[in-house]
């Protein structure tokens, strides 16, 4: 992700609970409560099988609401959001004692929409980028730029470039942060699958505009995608680094295998993309387990340690 343009701010002139703190903003980047990834399979609510080989979106006019319903905005604060960068940026230092929300914009908003990319340094968010996420001086600059595959084996391509003034709105989540250390963390979930609730993912979506589907992926970023996220994931990247699954796509038989779990209170739970239940194992002591799972689809591999989910990757099975 780019670095973020930021305009600090000091918040506050009076009595003070928590001092001077740097506040944070972090997305933790979801398919289907799994970590993101590029190529790996999901569905959306119609049962649409899909996968993202681009995802970037603009995220502008951060607005923290703290203390009985104050409020401070970030105009000048541009993030461009890719899939596969880490979204960890310092707002600035603040004085506050309670935070209550916060609330953002997809997007660009209009008082930028139209400016000239040429205008910005390299590395800001709103300057050239390669692809472009600039429509031109009179459309302003892709709100969110969404492609992928889809269809049986992954073989049809679908694009959504969403834009345009009309469609730029805000988003609320409501979250007191987690204080690490002498930081603030507002930490958000991001579940990407739902942008396309109630959208058709096929080869047949294919548009660049502000019409057509845009509007409505546009609006579930606004309504569907966050809400109030974890700011620590450490547990599940330790997790990942000794949990192997393979092969992944199957044809029903898989191999897990786990290190370094504590074998005598970890299960392995299979569900479907509905969250429905198909299968349970205890995780066995030498940590290596065989999974027969009999109907094609896409599965959610969950890891369990004391009744806890640990860890989930997908499966494909064709």
């Amino acid at each position: 992700m780019k670095r973020l343009f930021t305009l600090f701010i000091m918040l506050g002139l009076g009595s003070l609970a928590i001092g001077q703190t740097n506040v944070y903003f972090k997305i933790n980047q979801m398919l289907a409560g799994s970590a993101f990834a590029y190529s790996s399979p999901t569905a959306n609510n119609l049962n649409d099988a899909f996968e993202f080989t681009r995802l970037e979106y603009y995220i502008s006019e951060i607005k923290l609401t703290y203390d009985g319903g104050q409020d401070t905005t970030l105009a000048d604060t541009y993030i461009l959001v890719r899939g596969d960068q880490a979204v960890n940026e310092l707002l600035g230092s603040f004085n506050f004692t309670t935070l209550e929300s916060v609330t953002f914009g997809i997007g660009v908003d209009g008082s930028k929409n139209h400016s000239d990319p040429s205008t910005y340094v390299g590395g800001h968010p709103l300057s050239f980028q390669m692809p472009s996420m600039h429509w031109g001086w009179a459309a302003g600059y892709r709100f969110a730029a969404l492609e992928g595959n889809s269809g049986t084996g992954m073989s049809q391509t679908w694009q959504l470039h969403a834009l345009g003034d009309k469609n730029y709105d805000y988003t609320t989540v409501s979250t007191a942060g987690t204080m690490v250390g002498s930081d603030l963390i507002i930490a958000l979930d991001a579940n990407y699958e739902k942008i396309f609730k109630d959208i058709t993912v096929n080869s047949t979506l294919n548009y660049h505009g502000e019409d057509q589907q845009a509007p409505m992926a546009l609006g579930n970023f606004q309504t569907e995608v966050f809400s109030e996220g974890s700011a620590t994931v450490g547990l599940e990247e330790k997790v990942a680094a000794t949990f192997n699954m393979s092969p992944n796509p199957s044809n029903g038989q898989v191999n897990v295998i786990m290190e370094n779990s504590n074998t005598s209170s970890s299960s392995i739970i299979v569900s479907d993309i509905t969250g429905r239940k198909v299968l349970e194992q205890s995780l066995n002591s030498s940590g290596h387990n065989e999974l027969n799972i009999k109907h094609t689809g896409i599965y959610i591999v969950s890891l369990t340690e004391n009744g806890q989910v640990v860890y989930t990757q997908k499966l494909i099975v064709k």
